[in-house]
Formats: structure tokens, sequence, C-alpha cells
């Protein structure tokens, strides 16, 4: 009876775990729809980029290689937001990383010696 009830509260818990999974994911494709201007590059499930050069309630119209498209809102994967519009916003230069290792330590770092074989299987004892 007990082991019973200990999963009953599992199976509760997990069940409420993923409803509000599935709440957060409905927010945040909420929140992509509403962050959506003409002029943002978009990315489709499809793997289409473009611009978006239109938007009406229900769909998008997509500008991409030369062709226009005409999408559903929901199609829009993601927003990308290092492209806005047909320019490119600068991006953060990456760091040079500064050698860890000074002179002293590489100095008494010794190089590797070659491995020697030597045999490990035993030889049967004589009689």
């Amino acid at each position: 009876m007990d082991s019973n009830v200990i999963l009953l509260v599992f199976m509760a818990i997990m069940v409420a775990m993923m409803f509000m999974s599935s709440r957060k994911r409905k927010q945040q494709a909420q929140q992509l729809q509403d962050s959506l201007k003409v002029g943002s590059r978009v990315v489709l499930h499809s793997g289409v980029i473009g611009t978006v050069k239109e938007i009406s309630s229900e769909s998008v119209v997509v500008s991409s290689a030369g062709s226009t498209l005409e999408v559903l809102r929901p199609a829009i994967r993601s927003i990308d937001p290092v492209l806005v519009g047909d320019s490119v916003a600068p991006a953060a230069k990456p760091t040079a990383k500064k050698p860890a290792a000074s002179a002293a330590s590489s100095k008494a770092k010794a190089p590797a010696k070659a491995a020697t074989k030597s045999s490990t299987a035993k030889k049967p004892a004589a009689k």
C-alpha cells in the first residue's frame, strides 16, 4: 500500500512538470511572435533564412535569395539577433589568449622519452 502511494506521488509530480514545460514553451513562442518586426532576419523551421517584408495577423512575407515566401507565423523558428535587416551588426572581437606557461616552467619540463618495449607476459615456470 505504501509503495502505491509513493508511485502515485511521483506520477503526479511528473505530470505537473510536463504541464509546466508545455506552458513555458508556449510563452516563449508567443514572445517570439510578438517581437517580429519588418526588416528582421528570421530562420524558418525548414531552414530558410530570410528578411521579413510584411506582417499580417496570421502570416509573414519573407524575402530570401531573390524570392518571396508567405509563411504562417508559427513557421518561424528564431529571429537572428546578430543580423538586422540587410546589414550585419558589428560582432564582438575575440580576445587572444595569452600563454599561461612562463619561461621558467617550460625549462623545467624535460622532453618525453621514447617508450621501450618490455615483455609483460610471464614465461611458464621450468620443471
